[in-house]
């Protein structure tokens, strides 16, 4: 009976981890009502940030290496949470650590939110890629899971574009927290992986 009981919850779990986050209606244009400069030499990249999915350092690993990899020029974007109604330091900590450190990554504050509902974005992790002239090139997840680093769809379509050549995929899964969330519920509380708090 144990087993039975072990298997069905080791098939929970992996079900939930490959299971993305529903995606919206997210912008196809760079959109005219961000504060974000769009670069006006080279690709502009813009991923969503929640400081407290622990989903998202996965996300962020594989955004590194992409960076790291690449030999063009980028203007590259950790746009960070900050809910309403919490203080300076409530996104502080190993995400946020995790973003400085990683070189080109300019982090900036999403200050309630108002960006990432520009764009149109939901999940943490996720990834947007435009042209100079504000052409959407991708959009989309750098993980096959959430929390699992390594190959997937996302990042070789992004190493594609940094060098030039046509992604295979222009859309992939996003798999991380969602970005909603009141700041009453947020402010003192960790985030699971699955968006709720406790």
């Amino acid at each position: 009976m144990w087993v039975v009981c072990v298997v069905a919850g080791l098939g929970g779990i992996l079900s939930y981890e490959m299971t993305p986050a529903e995606s919206g209606n997210s912008a196809s244009h760079w959109p005219a009502a961000t504060s974000i400069p769009l670069a006006a030499d080279r690709l502009t990249l813009v991923m969503f940030v929640h400081p407290r999915c622990p989903c998202t350092r996965a996300s962020l690993t594989e955004l590194s290496s992409v960076l790291q990899r690449s030999d063009q020029p980028v203007s590259a974007h950790a746009v960070i949470l900050r809910p309403d109604q919490v203080d300076q330091t409530w996104g502080n900590g190993a995400i946020r650590d995790q973003v400085g450190a990683i070189p080109g990554l300019a982090a900036r504050e999403d200050a309630g939110g108002t960006e990432h509902r520009t764009f149109g974005a939901r999940t943490s992790g996720e990834v947007f890629v435009f042209r100079p002239s504000g052409e959407l090139l991708f959009h989309g997840g750098v993980t096959a899971g959430r929390g699992h680093a390594g190959p997937n769809a996302g990042t070789q379509a992004l190493d594609n574009l940094l060098i030039g050549l046509a992604p295979r995929v222009r859309q992939t899964p996003v798999y991380g927290c969602g970005l909603e969330c009141r700041a009453s519920r947020t402010a003192h509380a960790d985030l699971l992986p699955n968006g709720a708090t406790r």
